[in-house]
């Protein structure tokens, strides 16, 4: 792979994190999940604090191709890794992407899918108070969401799982 190479053999470059994305993507596409997770962990550790500089990416748009910001590469990285866990049914490592995802994105484009994806894990996990907080979360966020309904009911029957009846019934009674 191109992008893994030059990753590599540049390591400081300024289009590391475009190298590693796109090594990410086409290792995925390709059914190599394990090298799409080694270069995605690789993404958010090594380079979690990776910056360009603005005359980059000035330089760059002058050049025809306005290189992107390493955050809103990490941003997609992040989420990617997520659903490749999910993948794997490594569930517990899924749902704590999802909530990183939420706790460092919070204007991410897919925090509603984060938040949701993270609450069903959680739940299917049997820890029902944090599927309780991101499904309730959910819905605050994002109340036009056509979910939200069934959403509130699923957070309803979560309290009954726990034998809490009594915050069953305050929930369905608001």
């Amino acid at each position: 792979d191109y992008y893994a190479k030059f990753t590599e053999e540049f390591p400081k470059s300024k289009y590391v994190m475009v190298g590693l994305y796109n090594s990410i993507v086409n290792y995925d596409k390709a059914n190599f999940l394990e090298k799409s997770i080694g270069f995605a962990d690789k993404a958010l550790t090594e380079y979690k604090d990776f910056e360009i500089s603005d005359e980059d990416v000035k330089k760059s748009e002058k050049e025809g191709s306005k290189l992107p910001q390493p955050i809103d590469i990490r941003e997609k990285i992040l989420f990617l890794m997520a659903g490749f866990q999910e993948r794997l049914a490594e569930f517990e490592v899924a749902a704590n992407y999802y909530e990183q995802y939420v706790g460092e994105f919070k204007d991410g484009p897919k925090k509603a899918d984060a938040l949701f994806n993270a609450g069903v894990l959680r739940e299917g996990l049997g820890e029902y108070d944090a599927a309780i907080k991101n499904l309730a979360a959910y819905c605050k966020e994002f109340p036009k969401k056509k979910d939200v309904t069934a959403i509130q009911w699923r957070i309803g029957l979560i309290h009954e799982k726990k034998d809490d009846y009594k915050a069953m019934q305050e929930h369905f009674a608001s």
